[in-house]
């Protein structure tokens, strides 16, 4: 799908103060017009766009300090984990990862009972405790309110976890009806993520940023900012819905050209990947990552179906326990993510070049919608799909 460009400039962008950094003037992504495509967007003629402006403090990132917290170093493997009924399933591995949308009832756990968020999930105490930025865009409209907020973060604080990634706003790209995202909208969110980040170091919860990009312009503006950054040396992103090939690879382009950017050695979080073979070539793009993913959680819930190149022996072995088989998994993902990757050396070539395309993200069972733009300027990477109407 080539991206949309139109034949007169929008009324809005020269007494817009993003128009600096905008520079969708004469295409789709541009404010209508009209007015916005659905009244939930950001757009000048709505009452709120002032409002929501100055509450980010514009879309720039400058603004934003991160601050010399003592941020652990993350193993190469992170099972994503639930809270059930099934804690003592966990015990033996080096980290686990919670979902934003869980803080809030753990947090609940540890008040009633008067112990930690460590002893409930049964870690070890050594074991990293990590709550992540990924969630609906339905949960992040709610919490965004400045109330909710706050409640979301004392919750996390209470945790007292290891590692909290930045809330994830989504950056879409085009709308199932086929209209494209304003590019505000892109930006807006992009800055309310950087914003989510002071609040966890607001609240001295070691915290890492959550990056997303709407086109290339991004990826040099992150660049930038962690280059005036040094204390970072971790950052996060979600491409849990990249789920065909071509998804795939243009994803990993983008990563790569997001690496490109920063003069320095940069740790990666990656949220998502469960087949072997994505990992595999994930590392040889960014082999300074690590991977979070529910697919050893998952080999427990199917516990009689391979899935995701794993050799999965537990599959033949029904007497086998359930902690053994998670221990199995979480040694199969950490054996991948350890050993130097032979599928992915057709990518390293992408390290040199722009990201012709990226993808998106949002719901784990959604598919992305990828789009083929000019070599000038690289397509959204956004967080909405093709199948996905807008914020909720």
């Amino acid at each position: 799908m080539e991206k949309q460009f139109t034949l007169f400039p929008s009324p809005y962008c020269q007494s817009c103060p993003a128009h600096q950094i905008c520079h969708e003037q004469y295409t789709a992504n541009g404010c209508w017009p009209g007015g916005p495509p659905d009244p939930r967007l950001l757009h000048p003629t709505n009452g709120d766009w002032l409002k929501r402006f100055v509450e980010v403090n514009d879309f720039g990132f400058k603004d934003v300090l991160a601050l010399d917290q003592n941020r652990p170093a993350l193993p190469q493997y992170i099972p994503r984990i639930r809270i059930d009924n099934h804690r003592d399933d966990y015990h033996d591995v080096a980290a686990v990862a919670l979902s934003l949308r869980e803080a809030e009832c753990l947090a609940g756990k540890v008040r009633e009972r008067k112990v930690t968020a460590k002893e409930i999930l049964r870690l070890r105490p050594d074991c990293l405790l990590i709550i992540l930025g990924f969630a609906t865009d339905a949960f992040l409209e709610d919490v965004w309110r400045r109330e909710r907020r706050q409640q979301v973060l004392d919750a996390i604080r209470v945790c007292q976890p290891d590692l909290a990634v930045a809330w994830g706003f989504s950056v879409w790209h085009r709308h199932a009806q086929g209209w494209a995202y304003p590019r505000a909208e892109q930006l807006y969110n992009l800055k309310r993520s950087l914003i989510t980040f002071t609040d966890l170091q607001r609240c001295e919860v070691p915290a890492i940023p959550h990056i997303y990009w709407g086109n290339d312009e991004d990826l040099v503006r992150w660049g930038e900012w962690l280059t005036a950054n040094p204390s970072v040396s971790t950052v996060a992103i979600d491409i849990q819905t990249a789920d065909t090939r071509n998804d795939w690879k243009v994803a990993l382009r983008g990563l790569a050209y997001l690496r490109s950017q920063v003069p320095r050695a940069l740790h990666i979080l990656v949220n998502g990947p469960c087949a072997l073979r994505r990992i595999r070539e994930l590392i040889a793009v960014w082999p300074d990552c690590s991977i979070t993913n529910f697919g050893a959680y998952f080999s427990l819930t199917f516990r009689y179906k391979k899935m995701y190149g794993l050799q999965a022996r537990w599959v033949h072995q029904r007497t086998r326990s359930r902690r053994a088989i998670f221990e199995a998994a979480n040694s199969e993902y950490v054996a991948a993510t350890a050993r130097p990757s032979g599928n992915g050396k057709h990518l390293n070539g992408l390290l040199d070049r722009k990201p012709k395309s990226l993808v998106s993200n949002r719901n784990e069972s959604s598919l992305v919608e990828t789009t083929t733009v000019p070599p000038s300027k690289a397509s959204d990477i956004g967080r909405k799909t093709a199948t996905q109407g807008a914020r909720k």
